[in-house]
């Protein structure tokens, strides 16, 4: 299987990576900053319910499992997410997946953390492109074979395991497959209204010849660059004390 290769670079997905890392690192040599970030516990600051995206593990509960195993995931279907449907459309998706997340979070009263909630909403995308190629008439350009035992991992190993986790603390096997994996569900539901809206823009995009980046995919770009200044900046003020419980 081969897939297009663009001449734009997927900057989204790397400032994403990045703000993951300056967020969750940090938190490994201070957990003082799971306070400013948050995720789980009560939340102190406006801003914690979308900055909890970025952070990983909790006070007791490993960080770099949870943050090594999202990254992996977010540098593999990502960059391709982004080529496949161009950095425009990509950081809507995101911020749809994000919203869901909100959303759900504030209904279900769930305290969680992690990009798993924007990483999951990139799945289907990639595996309609990983379709598409498969096809005999398509000439796509970027070798990329992983995609089918990725997308296992997302789909079964990484749900069956949430579920058994959430059942160990004394949760019907039922009731915690579906908690242990709600934002995956919430993720995967963005990237299937995704599929329907931008079906035909993918499909295109993974058999279109070198393209050079549209004024909409770098404004998309510009505007992502203040997510990891905005996370930087956080930092920066909570340990000049401006910024405190």
């Amino acid at each position: 299987m081969r897939w297009i290769r663009y001449s734009e670079i997927p900057l989204i997905t790397y400032l994403l990576i990045g703000s993951i890392g300056i967020v969750s690192i940090p938190t490994l040599f201070d957990s003082s900053l799971y306070e400013l970030f948050g995720g789980v516990g009560d939340l102190a600051f406006p801003w914690q319910p979308m900055t909890a995206v970025f952070e990983h593990g909790w006070p007791g509960v490993p960080l770099l499992p949870h943050l090594i195993g999202n990254t992996i995931l977010l540098w593999l279907v990502g960059r391709l997410a982004e080529k496949s449907l161009g950095s425009a459309r990509y950081f809507v998706l995101t911020g749809l997946a994000l919203a869901l997340y909100l959303l759900l979070r504030q209904l279900a009263q769930i305290e969680v953390n992690g990009a798993s909630v924007y990483i999951w909403a990139y799945a289907p995308i990639v595996y309609l492109g990983y379709r598409e190629c498969r096809k005999p008439d398509r000439e796509c350009v970027t070798h990329w074979d992983p995609i089918p035992g990725i997308l296992w991992v997302m789909w079964a190993i990484v749900p069956a395991g949430m579920g058994i986790i959430t059942a160990s603390q004394g949760i019907n096997i039922g009731p915690a497959f579906f908690l242990g994996n709600l934002f995956h569900l919430s993720g995967t539901m963005a990237g299937l209204i995704g599929l329907l809206i931008w079906s035909d823009e993918i499909r295109d995009r993974v058999v279109s010849p070198v393209r050079q980046d549209s004024i909409w995919n770098f404004r998309a770009k510009v505007v992502s660059l203040g997510i990891p200044l905005f996370l930087l900046s956080l930092i920066i003020l909570w340990y000049l004390g401006l910024i405190s419980l």
